[in-house]
């Protein structure tokens, strides 16, 4: 705003009858707008004011930049550990599929041995039945005396054993050939074929030999035929029974 001394050199210009309205036109103006000094301060003050909002925003804002920055950081390393996650995961499942497959393989494998063992098992069942088909059948056609003569030629080899005892005796029920080696006794079932009901009437025969005598004996079956089944069965026999051929014996010397 001009001062006093310069409107009085700028009235001067102005005629002598316009020069007091003048006056009065500039005392309007100064009060209109000329800023009392409380209120220039107060303004000051504001300005400063926006100045240290303005500081502080900017102290702010860098500090949510700065965080902005750390999440974008957290961000890509979460990304990076996802996709580390995801091929594990596709190792994970190749992994199983291979498994899934080696399981398949076993199981095919496993499907395809108890078929081979199952024809296996046929196999010898056939085997049995053919054998006993035509052991009944040459039963049938020789009858009781070659079952005789088979026994005969039984205790006749051992009788030909020099040292060896043969004699008859009633045990367990029934007769029953007795062979003494040394000190060895021996119970001696002597049948064409071999039968289950044979190692029942073994034992019976054993136990009662055992009370009689005062000596456990050895069990031994000759025969000319024992199914593979039945030999299984008397291969895991707790009490053991010796099996003797005399055709596999001649069989040996041939």
């Amino acid at each position: 705003m001009a001062t006093s001394k310069t409107w009085q050199s700028v009235m001067t210009e102005f005629p002598a009858e316009l020069r007091t309205p003048m006056w009065h036109f500039t005392e309007i103006l100064e009060e209109r707008f000329v800023i009392p000094h409380q209120d220039f301060v107060e303004l000051k003050h504001t300005v400063e004011r926006l100045a240290q909002a303005q500081e502080e925003f900017t102290v702010v804002q860098k500090q949510t930049e700065q965080r902005l920055d750390r999440l974008t950081q957290a961000q890509e390393e979460l990304t990076v550990a996802q996709k580390q996650t995801e091929q594990r995961l596709d190792r994970l499942a190749q992994a199983q599929e291979r498994t899934e497959q080696r399981v398949e393989q076993l199981a095919t494998a496993q499907e395809k041995t108890e078929r081979t063992v199952q024809k296996l098992t046929d196999a010898v069942y056939h085997l049995d039945q053919s054998m006993e088909k035509r052991f009944k059948e040459l039963g049938s056609r020789w009858g009781p005396h070659n079952e005789a003569a088979f026994r005969g030629t039984i205790r006749r080899i051992f009788r030909d054993i020099g040292g060896v005892t043969v004699k008859k005796g009633s045990y367990g029920g029934r007769e029953v050939d007795v062979v003494i080696q040394n000190s060895e006794h021996i119970l001696l079932e002597v049948t064409a074929r071999m039968h289950k009901k044979d190692i029942r009437k073994l034992y019976a025969s054993a136990d009662d030999y055992r009370e009689k005598e005062g000596v456990e004996p050895t069990l031994m079956v000759a025969t000319g035929y024992v199914s593979p089944t039945l030999m299984q069965k008397i291969v895991g026999l707790e009490r053991p029974i010796e099996i003797f051929s005399y055709e596999e014996e001649e069989d040996e010397d041939e």
